[in-house]
Parts: structure tokens; sequence; C-alpha cells
């Protein structure tokens, strides 16, 4: 079936603008996949402690040479994490370029980053972590291992259980010399009486401010990726009015290919172009309160479910 070149070109605007909300739902996604595996690594490290799982000799030199490898391991995944966060932004402020969109929209959603910027420090200070990571220093300075004693009941009754931690932490005063460190918040960081601060803390908390600050994104595009959809749907549907007529097989897959221009251009008008984009735009909205959440393997009293010789340890 052919078109004009009118529809033909709103048919390349609509696959843009998927093309573009479709990238940086990857982009986001990535960083999210680098915040799982930074929490995973955790957990895994916390069990090896909690089992002494080791197969090195217990040497000094041996535990001094585990200690550099787990700071390398935590390093790495943190360095993931201030990456891949980095190439979110640099994605999304380079949407300024992109024609669909109107240039409101892009203040619009600044703005909501900007928001995150000001209420919270945790969100500066890893902003500021990210260039500190790449020219002065690795991220985490310090891994802390330790043993809470927990009670069945409130103080220091009942039976008592064990809660194993790991902290990567990070000196306060490395960060303080920082020059990138602005006023307001390198005075905030003077004001702390600890020497280091905790990882998760600054990574958990940022986390949510980026998920708040995506669902901005999705907001403020909604309606361009709406009408994207109906353009595709519209020239999809005019194409199997024309085509099905004279042939009752299914259309699985469409494709739009210019005939009047000096380079080929061929690109997905099918809906499943955009089925995908749809999925993902309504994944992650629950990290918005990810620094309220944590994972913990303890044993929870569950309806219907009997457990073995734990009765005092057990919690409801």
């Amino acid at each position: 079936m052919t078109v004009d070149k009118e529809i033909f070109d709103r048919l390349i605007s609509a696959k843009n603008v998927i093309d573009g909300l479709m990238n940086l739902e990857q982009a986001f996604r990535v960083y999210v996949a680098s915040v799982r595996e930074f929490e995973a690594y955790l957990l895994l490290a916390s069990v090896d402690y909690l089992t002494d799982w080791s197969d090195e000799n217990e040497s000094m030199a041996h535990l001094y040479d585990s200690g550099d490898r787990k700071n390398a391991d935590i390093n790495f995944r943190a360095l993931s994490i201030l990456t891949a966060s980095g190439a979110y932004h640099d994605q999304r402020r380079g949407w300024k370029s992109r024609a669909e969109f109107p240039v409101g929209i892009f203040a619009n959603i600044e703005e909501a980053f900007s928001y995150e910027f000001r209420k919270y420090p945790s969100y500066r200070i890893v902003e500021v972590l990210r260039n500190h990571a790449k020219h002065q220093s690795v991220a985490v300075n310090r891994i802390s291992f330790g043993d809470t004693k927990q009670y069945q009941d409130h103080g220091t009754q009942g039976a008592l259980r064990l809660r194993n931690t790991i902290d990567p932490q990070i000196r306060v005063a490395d960060l303080i010399e920082n020059h990138h460190l602005r006023g307001e918040t390198r005075d905030q960081m003077k004001e702390i009486d600890e020497e280091y601060i905790c990882m998760k803390s600054l990574f958990r908390n940022y986390l949510s401010s980026m998920a708040r600050g995506h669902e901005k994104v999705r907001m403020e595009t909604e309606s361009f990726l709406t009408d994207a959809i109906a353009e595709i749907d519209s020239a999809h549907g005019l194409f199997l009015k024309s085509v099905c007529a004279e042939d009752d097989k299914p259309i699985s897959f469409l494709c739009a290919v210019s005939i009047d221009r000096e380079i080929e251009e061929k690109f997905n008008i099918d809906p499943l172009f955009y089925e995908k984009l749809i999925r993902a735009r309504k994944r992650f909205e629950r990290l918005q309160n990810y620094r309220r959440s944590y994972v913990s393997s303890e044993m929870v009293k569950i309806k219907d479910v009997h457990y073995c010789d734990v009765d005092d340890i057990l919690r409801n």
C-alpha cells in the first residue's frame, strides 16, 4: 500500500517518539539493574560472613586479601551505579534536541530532578560521589560487618537472635575535600559528627529520588506516546483494510518503507513495536519508596505454614 509523504513523515515522527521513550526506559532499567547487583552482592557477602565461608587459610595475610577483594567487588558495583545513573541523566538531558517534544516538558522534567537535588542531601552527595570516584578515589573506603542481638520480646527479654549486616562506607572528610561539593552541602557535611557515611543510605535514597523523577518523565510524555500510538494504529488499520480484503492471511509484522528518498528508510509500524514500551512504563513505580524497604530472610509466622523447632525465635 502506498501513502503520501505527509502520512509517512507522521509515521517517522511517531516512531521517533516511541524510540526515544524506549531508549530512556532501557537506560533506567540498566540503572536499576546496577542497584540490584549492588544489593544482591551485599546479601551474598553477609551470608558468607554468617557461615564463615572462606577458601583461604585463616592467616592475617589471607584475611587482608579477602577484605581487599570484597572492597574491590563492592566498589565495582558502586561504580556501576554511579556510571549507569550518569548515563541516564545524560540521555535524558539529550532530549532537548529532539523535535518531537516541546521545550516546555523538558523544563518540567528537569524541575522534578532539581527538586530532588535541592531537598535531599543524599542526592547531592551521590552526584558529587560520581565525580569523586572517577577522578580522586574509589567510592567505598571501608566495609563494616556487624552482628546485632535481637530479642524475641522488646528490650532484652525472650529468645535471642543474631542479625548480621554489612555496611559499605565512605569517609566524610574525603568528600568535603572534593571541590565539586557545593557550599550548602559542604556545610551540611561538616556538621556530620560521624567519620563515615553509610553507602546503603545514599544509594537507596538516591534510587527513590531517581524513580520519582523518572515517573515525572512518564507523566509528561504520556500524551505524546498516546498520539504516536494512534498514528501507528491508524496506518496499521489502513493497511489491513487494503491488503486483508484480498488476502485472508493474518499480518504479523508490518514495516513502512520510503520510496521517494535518496536513502531507503524502513522501520517497524506493527503494534508490537510500542507494546513493549507500554509494558516497560508500568515497571519500577514501587521504587519511589525503595528507601523504606529492606530484604530479610528471618522466619516470620505465616498462616497455614508449619515451622519446625523455631517457636522460641519465630517472629509474629
